[in-house]
């Protein structure tokens, strides 16, 4: 089945306190949304939308150019941009994602889809680990759920289209407030399934949030022995004078 991914790039992420889209901030020299895209340019996708406000039009169109996703302006709300979204999707399967939940893998994307074949819906979640309380009026607390109950709701949800679809025409219409896709499901057509996400797919939202993700780095070592008949060896390209070249099939290995 074909698969169209939506990414939510709509927002201002006013929260982070940046000076521009939190999107387009640095992790480790990659923007947020360029890493995200990166995650879904796999063979299981087909079609990715991203839904961009128009402040930021100029950067979108210029990874498009990159990554040749399909553009759609978004709305003045997360449901009003992937509806919009929704719209121009092709896919039978459609799947909704943050575009602030960079860390997102090819794991969690395929397991998605797979709830999607299985149950009609992929509601991507971890256990909470923490205590959940219910706030009452006043600021104090309500009620206990079980924590064995408790899961933490995380992008992507994936969903046949064409039930998606006519759900978020009712929502619209409603007027009525969701702050995810999977409470559309349930409020229009049924309870959604959940599938596993993981705890490194956190959503970026403040300023704190980019400073403690990094990249791994280790120590690789490659050798090749001298012993080439010439009076040069290469590296990157490089000819270099010397008593003899290096016995190998690549002169970037070493240097790499």
């Amino acid at each position: 089945m074909t698969v169209s991914v939506l990414v939510c790039a709509a927002g201002k992420g006013s929260r982070a306190g940046f000076l521009e889209n939190k999107l387009f901030a640095p992790v480790n020299g990659v923007s947020v949304l360029e890493r995200t895209l990166c995650a879904f340019s796999i063979p299981a996708v087909h079609q990715i939308v991203v839904a961009y406000g128009k402040e930021d039009e100029e950067k979108i169109f210029a990874l498009q150019k990159k990554y040749g996703f399909t553009a759609v302006l978004g709305g003045d709300t997360r449901t009003q941009s992937v509806y919009n979204a929704l719209q121009r999707a092709t896919g039978e399967i459609v799947l909704i994602h943050d575009g602030a939940r960079p860390f997102v893998d090819e794991k969690i994307i395929l397991g998605c889809i797979e709830s999607v074949k299985a149950y009609g819906s992929g509601v991507c979640a971890i256990p909470c680990t923490d205590t959940v309380a219910i706030m009452a009026t006043g600021g104090t607390v309500d009620s206990f759920p079980r924590r064995d109950e408790c899961y933490q709701i995380q992008t992507p949800q994936g969903f046949f289209k064409e039930q998606l679809l006519p759900a978020y025409e009712q929502a619209i219409t409603s007027g009525e407030t969701f702050t995810d896709d999977s409470s559309v499901y349930a409020r229009f057509i049924g309870a959604p399934h959940l599938c596993a996400g993981t705890r490194e797919n956190v959503k970026l939202t403040y300023a704190q949030d980019f400073s403690v993700r990094a990249d791994r780095v280790g120590f690789g070592v490659d050798t090749h022995a001298f012993g080439k008949q010439q009076d040069y060896l290469t590296l990157c390209g490089e000819k270099i004078p010397s008593k003899s070249g290096l016995i190998a099939h690549s002169d970037g290995d070493v240097a790499l």
